[in-house]
């Protein structure tokens, strides 16, 4: 495992919705006209016109691209959504834009990230850029999200400035701080109402990846739009920085174009007869997530023990201190999180009994100004390739850790 690199794991058990998605609104890329965002700082910014998913992307759209894209020379993560209308999720921003790219070639339209003069399409480079000319897919840079989210709204949330953190809000999926299990799963695309530009899910539901990065000095990217982890943290102007290797849950995108006439990429999909995975289906533990020695069991077999930061933690875990050696990895992860830039607080993170679940809103907040969990989570995924360099794959199965690089400018 190479410096700076740590493997994460926890276990996040989605659950499955039966309500029915706004089927209609996914066959469009919606025309976002040109206007000014006013930033928080009070710096004004022109947004020239654009066209934006009305949906997050869905596991199904991923899916079917990345059968393709596999055999094109691609390399991005199989991604998680329960069934193939739930928005994809545990990807990083490398497998997104990677995923942008070989959507647009799909299409027959030109690639937008490369890296020098070729196409991006394998590894992670921090030398990534874009041809914002490119008619292809795209993210949506941070102020054309805001833009879009807004509608024309300067109130906290697109809906007004109170927001009721329930199932029941008609606006968003998000939770109170203290929920678990189903409540912070993310759900089918689509299901809430949309904004004034007809965009659903802008808040809640999955975090969307932006291009930009988050800090001039180190190449963390932001995420917009909170999720349905978050409670409070769903506002039309909440913005986080994440590594841009880190794969969470309850994170994914909305695809973006420069180009006024971009295709649905549902429609693309349809047209070419493009066929994925129906769903990553119900995730579940290949341990006790109860049980610490457990825990600790699983984490040491993705480890890489030859690191010398690793080994004593490997030695901790196989002399019965269980505990300690989960402690002692959170230790580590922290100490690589305090290294980059603008990270200033010092508050200690909760461990999580079992390290089973994700942590709630007020754990969170008390760990750091991130949105990647402290906590360990391990996720099992029936017959998924394995994305992540240094994990050893199960019989049946690819467990693999959500392997981030807390960056400083050097690593």
């Amino acid at each position: 495992m190479s410096a700076g690199i740590f493997d994460m794991v926890a276990i996040s058990i989605l659950t499955a919705s039966n309500v029915l998605v706004a089927e209609d609104a996914g066959k469009s890329m919606l025309t976002i006209p040109a206007g000014v965002q006013t930033r928080s700082n009070g710096q004004s910014v022109k947004i020239a016109g654009f066209s934006l998913s009305a949906l997050e992307l869905t596991y199904g759209e991923w899916s079917a691209v990345r059968v393709w894209a596999l055999t094109k020379g691609y390399d991005f993560g199989p991604g998680i959504g329960e069934t193939s209308k739930h928005p994809v999720s545990c990807i990083s921003w490398y497998d997104a834009v990677k995923f942008c790219n070989a959507a647009s070639e799909r299409a027959g339209r030109a690639p937008v990230y490369r890296v020098g003069h070729e196409v991006y399409r394998t590894g992670m480079s921090d030398n990534v850029t874009a041809d914002w000319a490119a008619n292809g897919y795209r993210l949506p840079t941070e102020a054309e999200w805001e833009y879009a989210c807004r509608a024309g709204t300067t109130t906290k949330y697109y809906w007004g400035d109170e927001s009721v953190a329930s199932p029941e809000n008609p606006y968003a999926w998000h939770t109170i701080s203290n929920a678990h299990g189903e409540e912070v799963s993310p759900h089918p695309a689509g299901l809430k109402k949309p904004n004034a530009f007809g965009l659903f899910d802008m808040s809640g539901n999955v975090a969307e990846w932006c291009w930009d990065r988050f800090w001039d000095k180190a190449n963390w990217r932001v995420q917009r739009g909170g999720s349905v982890a978050l409670d409070n943290d769903v506002t039309s102007g909440f913005r986080s920085p994440v590594p841009p290797s880190y794969r969470i849950y309850d994170a994914g995108l909305r695809l973006a174009s420069s180009a006024p006439d971009c295709p649905s990429l549902r429609d693309l999909i349809a047209a070419q007869d493009l066929t994925g995975p129906e769903g990553s289906g119900q995730l579940s533990p290949a341990y006790d997530g109860s049980d610490p020695a457990a825990v600790a069991e699983k984490l040491v077999s993705l480890l890489d023990p030859a690191n010398p930061e690793i080994k004593p933690i490997v030695v901790m875990q196989q002399t019965g201190k269980a505990q300690e050696a989960l402690e002692a990895y959170r230790d580590l992860l922290v100490a690589r999180l305090r290294q980059a830039p603008g990270i200033k607080r010092t508050a200690r993170p909760r461990l999580h009994k079992g390290l089973k679940t994700s942590p709630n809103g007020s754990s969170r907040r008390n760990a750091l100004p991130l949105r990647p969990r402290l906590s360990l989570t391990i996720w099992t995924m029936p017959d998924a390739p394995n994305p992540t360099v240094g994990t050893h794959q199960e019989p049946g199965t690819s467990a693999w850790a959500s392997a981030f690089t807390a960056r400083d400018g050097s690593t």
